[in-house]
């Protein structure tokens, strides 16, 4: 008998697994792959999410940012790869630098900071922004 039983061993099931064997409790995680994390998790993309693309005002934006938070906790305990290297946001059309405020809005009510830089990083050759409309924003979180 069990007094948790958890369905899916993802990164999601792994990580309630791990935080309820702090408590007396007998938990069982129930996986239907050969392997944890064999599913969804196995096609993640790696990305942790720095808060400024959901809305402050609600639980996905809350939790967004607390989860950012706990990497560097997670990282400290358990030594896996990770590094903050940030994620280059770029206006390619007029229309984009109205989402970009918007992101920089958003990443200050959720304490994600935006370093933006005045030079071009991306030039015009570059196929990545060929029409560089803004300066390259990097969200950070503020300590």
């Amino acid at each position: 008998m069990y007094d948790v039983a958890i369905i899916g061993g993802g990164v999601i099931g792994c990580a309630i697994a791990r935080e309820l064997s702090r408590y007396r409790l007998r938990t069982i995680v129930l996986e239907m792959c050969e392997e944890v994390g064999f599913g969804t998790t196995k096609t993640n993309s790696g990305i942790i999410h720095a808060g400024h693309h959901s809305s402050p005002d609600t639980l996905k934006g809350r939790l967004v940012v607390r989860g950012n938070q706990l990497f560097d906790e997670l990282f400290e305990e358990l030594n896996f790869g990770f590094a903050r290297i940030g994620e280059l946001v770029v206006a390619r059309e007029q229309k984009d630098l109205t989402v970009l405020e918007n992101l920089r809005n958003q990443g200050e009510a959720t304490k994600t900071a935006f370093a933006c830089s005045a030079s071009r990083a991306c030039g015009a050759k570059s196929p990545i922004c060929p029409t560089n409309l803004s300066p390259p924003c990097t969200p950070r979180r503020q300590a």
